[in-house]
């Protein structure tokens, strides 16, 4: 369920706390860092965590290795599926921060009408 909401909320939620002039730029910074820190490590580290399960390298005639051919279970499986259960996580308890610490803006024109409904609602609760 959670691996499908990131695509809609990250822009939604970025598109709606920023200035309406800056979000241009905001989706363009938010695009170069998710593959800064996101795209271009990700698949070097999940290699390198299946290269650190392989328990049986093939080795060739100039003894340079090659494929895994047997795997460690344990350690494939905590590459496979741990990590990216606990990275999500993470992802979801950023979310849930960043909504709780969220306050919205509210322009010079929607506070006089929240100051005249608010004014008009005390004179008539005297009657």
């Amino acid at each position: 369920m959670f691996e499908f909401m990131p695509p809609t909320l990250v822009p939604i939620g970025t598109l709606r706390a920023v200035d309406p002039n800056l979000k241009g730029l905001s989706m363009g910074l938010q695009w170069v860092i998710l593959r800064i820190f996101g795209s271009i490590p990700g698949p070097i580290v999940l290699g390198k965590l299946m290269d650190m399960a392989c328990l049986v390298w093939q080795e060739d005639d100039c003894d340079e290795q090659g494929s895994c051919w047997i795997y460690d279970n344990r350690l494939l499986w905590n590459a496979m599926f741990i990590l990216p259960i606990a990275m999500k996580g993470i992802n979801i308890f950023c979310f849930f921060l960043a909504g709780y610490y969220y306050k919205p803006k509210v322009s010079e024109n929607e506070s006089e009408k929240i100051d005249s409904i608010k004014s008009s609602g005390e004179e008539s609760s005297e009657f």
